[in-house]
């Protein structure tokens, strides 16, 4: 069982003012969008309108800020390496990571057992006569 995640330290205040910004962006552009389309002309055949450049670039550059105020307001990361790993679990457990491949049974010798099956039918046969 993992133990649960510590609880995130305090979410600094430029990530604060990035995520809130980018939100208020994201929200203008949306509602750019909505107007633009609500008020787009309905004498043409096609339906389809496409939205200006400023309201395009609004709504990526909103996103983008919202996504990295994310991630700035999230846990610190740590470094992944496998050999830290392994060795944590075989301090922990005693075994490695490949310890299945370990303790797996070998090739088994199909003669040798024939040989045993057949001693024991021998013993069983005297055994009932």
């Amino acid at each position: 069982m993992t133990p649960p995640l510590p609880h995130p330290p305090t979410t600094p205040l430029h990530a604060k003012l990035l995520i809130g910004i980018s939100s208020i962006l994201l929200t203008h552009s949306c509602y750019s969008a909505h107007e633009h389309t609500a008020t787009a002309p309905t004498t043409t055949t096609t339906t389809t309108t496409t939205l200006p450049l400023d309201i395009i670039l609004e709504t990526l550059l909103s996103v983008s800020l919202l996504c990295v105020g994310i991630v700035l307001a999230g846990w610190e990361l740590k470094p992944i390496a496998w050999r830290i790993w392994a060795g944590q679990q075989e301090r922990e457990t005693g075994q490695g990571p490949y310890a299945f491949l370990e303790s797996r049974l070998g090739f088994v010798d199909i003669r040798a057992k024939r040989g045993e099956f057949g001693n024991w039918v021998k013993e069983r046969e005297a055994s009932h006569s």
